[in-house]
């Protein structure tokens, strides 16, 4: 593998961390500083050549609006080619965020990258981020990227530096390994840092670049190196012209080039010749001693408020607000909203960033992450509420259909909705009534009815009387009314990505939902599965459909924790509590033959801290209150989970366990555009520079499995999940850590004190053909939920039932339905394959396109699509592939 440098490419730039261990503002000030200087010295020294701006576009918007007057300087290097910009907007990490948002973040790179004058680097620069997807080669790809440059994920012995990489997909790029001791950095430490001041000794400085190629060709494969100039906040060194000019006299056979990534990257490709590979995931520790490249593991856990928020964000973006605008333009003529998305996408990609996201930076960058989440929450749930009404605004009702106000029913997901759901009725606010003799406290009986009028069994679970809101009457003036809430466990059937509707009425004519779903004491039974809760709290859920009975789910598990964001460290005299023999207190806040409510109350007591120097817990306790509710519908295959938290404790790592008794030797967990597959033992990394804790990434979905059967749990926005090497094959959830730690500074942010709530879902399962794209669409389904909209019925044209989109078979997971980030009337269609087998299906519309053609990720045209004669789009998706389609209506 050693091979002697001949070129080596030395690439000045800083890696900037937009906020860290200083917030934005404080690391603004010096970017500010730095760009200054890069202008400076770049107009006065041609032969200084190149400056690299990290692969990120928001360093340029975060200049321009402390320095407009900068900009044209700005933009006229940028457009020479002496300033590398993007391509993406900003570094993410790669783990904690969808496969889509990667895509937007490429999206927005490319395009602030050309308003600035420039070409977007075609550089896979990815330095610090703490591990990589396996889909990365292949959302690279697609916008014109064949290479990534990384540091982490792999575990650096005896790996050379070029590599080539294959995606989950098949898509392969060129690696190029950054080395394992400085990453980004190498040149800088190993020859500008020691040379920090003038005067510079030219002997002492050839000997250095001397070891530098010595070290360099240890690791190389071809003759052609990449001198990394520059590191974290680094400011550029005004001597590398000189310096590379005295290089070149003093190595023969050796030429020292001031250049760019792609420059490096196209003599590469000259030269290197079938690099051995690696595959998928790159999340390896770090193996050997005295090396930076750990990949935190303790990343996935950390400021956990944080992941929650975001996965809510991106929902209410990916799920909601683009698909209603898509659909409102183009079957109600309403204008797409693309600056409000925009600038909720903005604010969103702002929190990003691997030391934002991963919960790892000082407090006030955490508290600063807030309001953006704020903003793109805000901006994405009012644009998909007005994208909505436009949609199913004017429903008709036929003449004589009993009932007088209506209710609508929206699926955006690709699958149907056909279970009992939670829906709140609203009336105008009546005076009290009670029902004869009996003083039914109700005021009313409310009766619903489908499209036919026939009557719908609808179960009563909650009343809320006379609530104020405020609403629009016109020309900008408001009105407060006051309305009855009937919270009501309806059977829905709404088509996929369609709406279904229903009329009710409040009516003094008696109707309820009698019977229960108990079957005894601690014991509820539905049409697919059976419920009990035992004495300390777990539950055990019988499949119905496999007769298996998955037992003693809902151990609470309660660890040390002395480590910091980035990582998870127990004290060595930790003392692990469970709730495995406490008393749990179980009542029924609701009960029905269509739905229960079960509420189960723990009171675990765990040490209150870590003992003063960390090495155990203190042995002063405190009483951690944790409440589950669980909602159980009887035609439920699903059982959902509510869990509050009061997070007294400090120090600790609190976990959900859910034995599944499978006997496997492998799991799943869902990840951008992905389903992995991973192994229950995994590589012993005992004696390994950084050996990290038991947790793996995912998105929303864990499963293990065996023939006879399978568990799954699906989570919204909790990314640390393992599956047990135990007997029971234990799925173990986390869902907080509390640490005192914070990088360079004291704070009190990630002890995260207070009241905190986490949703996930226990999912049995039949393991037949396809059940992988299954529970990626139900998983998909769980977290995007249902919405209605509730009102007085009015005269209109609309159907009572209506479905805009078809995607036959459901094997194919939507990813996104938006209008073209370029293009007006040009709309993007995203559909991934998470099975390991090609699929053929069929994209039907409503309304079908007038054209359509396939799309690369940058939303450019290729090849046009031949729709079929009903108007459906074929699509062919290879085994986990993404598929991107471009459709314009007439």
């Amino acid at each position: 593998m050693p091979h002697k440098p001949a070129e080596v490419h030395v690439v000045s730039h800083a890696h900037w961390d937009r906020e860290w261990y200083q917030p934005f503002q404080g690391f603004r000030r010096r970017l500010v500083g730095a760009i200054d200087q890069v202008l400076d010295i770049l107009e006065r020294d041609p032969d200084y050549r190149y400056f690299f701006l990290d692969g990120q576009t928001v360093v340029l918007e975060d200049y321009i609006e402390i320095r407009p007057e900068n900009e044209p300087r700005l933009r006229r290097l940028i457009a020479e080619g002496r300033i590398g910009v993007g391509p993406w907007y900003v570094q993410p990490d790669e783990a904690l965020v969808s496969g889509e948002s990667l895509v937007r973040n490429l999206l927005l790179g490319h395009r602030l990258a050309a308003a600035y004058g420039g070409r977007p680097m075609k550089a896979g620069y990815v330095p610090d981020i703490f591990g990589h997807s396996s889909q990365l080669p292949q959302i690279l790809t697609g916008f014109g990227i064949d290479n990534a440059m990384l540091w982490r994920g792999l575990h650096g012995e005896g790996l050379p530096s070029e590599l080539a990489w294959e995606g989950a997909d098949g898509s392969h790029v060129l690696l190029v390994r950054l080395p394992e001791h400085w990453g980004y950095s190498d040149w800088f430490f190993d020859v500008r840092a020691p040379f920090a001041e003038d005067p510079v000794d030219p002997e002492a400085l050839v000997a250095a670049v001397g070891r530098y190629l010595q070290y360099k060709g240890e690791r190389a494969t071809t003759p052609v190196v990449l001198a990394m100039d520059g590191t974290d906040h680094a400011e550029p060194d005004e001597r590398l012209p000189q310096w590379l000019a005295l290089l070149n006299e003093r190595f023969p056979g050796v030429r020292f080039v001031h250049s760019s990534p792609e420059e490096f990257l196209e003599r590469l490709r000259a030269v290197v010749r079938k690099p051995p590979m690696v595959y998928g995931e790159l999340r390896q520790p770090s193996k050997l001693l005295r090396t930076a490249n750990w990949v935190l593991n303790g990343v996935l856990s950390s400021r956990i408020h944080l992941k929650q928020r975001n996965a809510r964000c991106q929902t209410l973006l990916e799920r909601w607000a683009e698909p209603l605008s898509a659909l409102a333009a183009v079957y109600a003529g309403s204008p797409y909203p693309r600056g409000y998305l925009r600038i909720a996408w903005r604010h969103l990609l702002q929190n990003h960033p691997h030391d934002s996201i991963c919960g790892c930076s000082v407090d006030q960058v955490h508290q600063d992450m807030l309001y953006r989440f704020d903003q793109a929450e805000m901006i994405a749930d009012e644009t998909a509420a007005q994208a909505l009404h436009d949609l199913v605004g004017g429903i008709g009702v036929a003449e004589g259909t009993p009932g007088s106000h209506l209710l609508v029913v929206f699926n955006p997901t690709p699958i149907p909705l056909e279970r009992t759901v939670l829906v709140d009725l609203e009336l105008p606010a009546a005076p009290l009534q009670v029902h004869g003799a009996l003083q039914d406290p109700l005021r009313y009986f409310v009766h619903v009815y489908d499209a036919e009028g026939r009557p719908v069994p609808a179960q009563l679970c909650n009343v809320r009387l006379s609530e104020a809101r405020h609403v629009p009457v016109a020309h900008g003036l408001w009105k407060d009314e006051h309305v009855d809430r009937y919270t009501v466990a309806l059977r829905v059937e709404a088509p996929p990505c369609g709406y279904t509707s229903y009329t009710y009425e409040a009516t003094h004519e008696p109707r309820r939902a009698l019977g229960s779903m108990a079957a005894g004491p601690g014991v509820w039974d539905g049409r697919f599965l059976r419920l009990s809760v035992n004495p300390n709290g777990s539950v055990n859920l019988l499949d119905k459909a496999t007769g298996i009975e998955y037992r003693d789910l809902l151990i609470w598990e309660d660890v040390g924790d002395i480590g910091d964001g980035w990582n998870h460290f127990r004290p060595v005299h930790d003392r692990r509590v469970t709730s495995a023999a406490t008393a749990a207190t179980v009542s029924a806040e609701c009960e029905g033959p269509l739905f229960t409510r079960l509420r189960i109350d723990w009171r675990l007591r765990v040490p209150a801290a870590a003992a003063p120097g960390g090495l155990s817990r203190s042995e002063e306790e405190v009483e951690l209150p944790i409440t589950a509710w669980l909602d159980f519908p009887y035609d439920a295959r699903e059982i959902a989970c509510r869990v509050r938290v009061e997070n007294v404790a400090r120090d600790h790592a609190l976990r959900v366990l859910f034995p599944s008794g499978r006997s496997a030797d492998e799991f799943y967990t869902d990840a951008p555009f992905d389903l992995i597959r991973r192994p229950v033992h995994r590589e012993d990394v005992s004696d390994w520079n950084e050996t990290t804790d038991e947790m793996v990434p995912q998105q929303s979905l864990v499963a293990v499995h065996d023939d006879a059967g399978g568990l799954a749990v699906l989570s919204k926005g909790l990314p640390a999940v393992n599956v047990r090497p135990d007997a029971q094959r234990t799925i173990a959830l986390t869902l907080l850590r509390a640490f005192a730690k914070i990088i360079m500074r004291p704070g009190e942010g990630g002890q995260i004190q207070g009241s905190h709530e986490f949703e996930f879902a226990l999912v049995p399962f039949r393991p037949d053909p396809g059940w992988q794209a299954d529970l990626c669409q139900r998983a998909a389904a769980y977290r995007a939920g249902y919405r209605t909209v509730a009102g007085p019925v009015s005269t209109g044209a609309k159907p009572r039932t209506a479905q805009f989109l078809t995607i036959e078979p459901a094997e194919l997971a939507l990813s996104a339905l938006k209008a073209a980030e370029d293009a007006d009337g040009l709309y993007v269609l995203r559909l991934y394959n998470p099975r390991e087998e090609p699929v053929k299906a069929r994209v039907r519309f409503q309304k079908p396109p007038a054209e359509c053609w396939l799309g690369n990720l940058n939303e450019e045209k290729g090849k046009a699509v031949r729709l079929e004669e009903d108007g459906a789009i074929p699509v062919q998706a290879g085994p986990k592939k993404i598929v991107t389609l471009l459709m314009q209506w007439a």
